[in-house]
């Protein structure tokens, strides 16, 4: 007896065995928080140049990261008329 497995099925076996796979995973990480870290030390070298600044590890450098989001939304409105007179202003 030969059997033949569609790709759907096989497909779909793989999907619900992922499935069991992280349901028994995930509450297993969620009991193990990660340990809490500790606030990086004030370098008095580095505060010359400003707040935010901190030593690159290893050296004598010292930087600043930050960024910035911006978001853009234009519209453009069209008004015809089918009736051949113009569109009221």
């Amino acid at each position: 007896m030969h059997r033949t497995i569609s790709k759907a099925a096989s497909k779909a076996a793989g999907v619900a065995l992922l499935a069991s796979l992280l349901a028994g995973a995930l509450p297993a990480l969620a009991q193990n928080p990660p340990p809490p870290s500790n606030p990086p030390k004030p370098d008095p070298f580095c505060a010359a140049f400003g707040p935010g600044f901190a030593r690159v590890p290893g050296g004598s450098t010292c930087v600043k990261v930050s960024g910035g989001v911006q978001t853009d939304l234009y519209s453009n409105s069209v008004s015809t008329s089918s009736s051949g007179t113009p569109a009221p202003k």
